[in-house]
């Protein structure tokens, strides 16, 4: 478990799937996720125990992130999932993913805070050297969020994703261990 000030990152359980599948066939989320289809609950519950099933050099580790806020009864509701995915242990890197699913909460600091704990155990605890990342053009907030947690835009892929009738880019990030240090110096 990770803690920050407002945000807990939780290992991935099967019951977590209850609150994800509340959002997430929600066409907003969904414009910003790699699916394009409804999910249903077995694909669900098929990814959460692939990414729950790591051993000692897990492909993914991904976190629940959840949110104090006095909206739930054991005071620690939902949010979305975080987490790192294909890591490659030998050239000591993976790819970031982040889905903040409850809309009520966007633009509110929390993806930031979460992305903060989660490269800090990135490469505090699990020695990782580099992270990189894809994001839609078209979504303004995470490529925000990645400039200014520091990543460096590293490339695009043209016409990469269709969603609602369009071809849009996708952006490439990656951020390396010393750059993220140095990041961390100057807060």
């Amino acid at each position: 478990m990770l803690k920050g000030k407002r945000v807990t990152l939780k290992p991935l359980e099967m019951g977590d799937i209850d609150e994800i599948m509340k959002h997430i066939n929600d066409v907003d989320v969904n414009h910003f996720i790699s699916r394009e289809t409804p999910i249903t609950r077995t694909e669900e519950e098929q990814w959460v125990k692939e990414m729950c099933s790591g051993g000692k050099y897990p492909k993914d580790i991904v976190f629940g992130i959840y949110v104090s806020d006095g909206k739930c009864k054991d005071d620690q509701r939902m949010i979305g999932t975080c987490g790192l995915h294909n890591i490659h242990w030998f050239s000591r890197f993976g790819i970031l993913g982040i889905s903040i699913f409850d809309k009520s909460v966007w633009r509110k600091g929390y993806g930031t805070e979460s992305l903060n704990l989660l490269l800090e155990y990135v490469f505090a605890v699990l020695g990782l050297h580099r992270v990189k990342s894809c994001v839609y053009a078209y979504n303004e907030g995470s490529l925000a969020l990645h400039k200014k947690l520091g990543f460096v835009e590293e490339g695009r892929e043209r016409s990469a994703t269709y969603k609602r009738g369009e071809y849009h880019n996708v952006v490439l990030f990656g951020l390396l261990e010393d750059e993220y240090r140095e990041r961390i110096k100057s807060i």
